[in-house]
């Protein structure tokens, strides 16, 4: 990203992200179980939520990616319940 901002202006939504927003009023009852570029997972009373941002299907290693993200959001199940 920083070869990128060197290069001028971003215009658009040049790079993904993901965020969870919660209200004010849960946040006493909510935990972030774990935070990353590409997913985050939080638990709200007994609920959890789970945000994913999926690499675009112009990628070449778009496969790779997924298999990556899917293999780290997997090996966190254990945390979680």
């Amino acid at each position: 990203m920083s070869n990128c901002v060197e290069k001028g202006m971003l215009r658009g939504r040049p790079f993904g992200g993901v965020m969870s927003l919660v209200n004010k009023s849960l946040l006493s009852h909510t935990q972030v179980i774990h935070c990353e570029e590409r997913f985050s997972i939080i638990k709200v009373y007994n609920y959890i939520l789970i945000n994913v941002y999926l690499p675009c299907a112009g990628l070449a290693n778009r496969q790779t990616l997924c298999d990556d993200l899917l293999a780290d959001i997997w090996s966190w199940r254990i945390c979680i319940l």
